[in-house]
């Protein structure tokens, strides 16, 4: 084994067993080093019991940005044992493609934690989304269900204008064609 792999390896223990601020640490350096090792290695510690661990790893997989990254980030965000501790999760994948994961996020957007939403509500209005009319109907009818979750209307006032921001760019690219 090589120096470089070895070095590797001991951040990534670090990550996975260590403190807050030595996992933190261990996730800058691997960012740094980036290779798809380390990629696969931080997508397996997504389902660490250790909430630690699945932050750090996120967010060294939100430094690195590899798109690999979102569907593994969007099984763990949505796992039952994660929900009350994903936000870090969901900031991940700011950096990352989620263009095909419309719904998902939208749903991400809904959520009670407002670090979450704030994150979510980000992805929706900074990335380009392929969002097909059933989709848009979809998220219309979630909303809908969702309104008396929020006492204050400005969530939904602002998921709202998002959607009809959204179904506006959707109609003027079908016009274009």
């Amino acid at each position: 084994m090589n120096m470089e792999r070895e070095k590797i390896d001991e951040l990534l223990s670090l990550l996975e067993n260590g403190d807050w601020d030595e996992a933190l640490h261990a996730s800058d350096m691997l960012a740094n080093i980036a290779d798809s090792y380390i990629t696969k290695r931080l997508i397996e510690f997504l389902n660490n019991p250790r909430p630690d661990t699945r932050n750090a790893a996120a967010l060294a997989l939100r430094d690195i940005g590899d798109d690999t990254a979102t569907e593994p980030l969007l099984r763990a965000i949505n796992k039952p044992e994660n929900h009350d501790n994903r936000s870090t999760m969901v900031y991940a994948l700011e950096n990352l493609n989620c263009s095909c994961h419309f719904i998902d996020i939208f749903m991400l957007a809904l959520a009670p934690k407002e670090d979450v939403r704030l994150s979510a509500l980000n992805i929706l209005h900074e990335q380009n989304f392929w969002i097909s009319d059933e989709d848009l109907d979809q998220a219309r009818s979630i909303l809908l269900s969702h309104k008396k979750s929020f006492p204050n209307d400005s969530v939904i006032n602002i998921i709202n204008d998002l959607l009809n921001s959204l179904s506006e760019e959707a109609q003027s690219g079908t016009e274009e064609e």
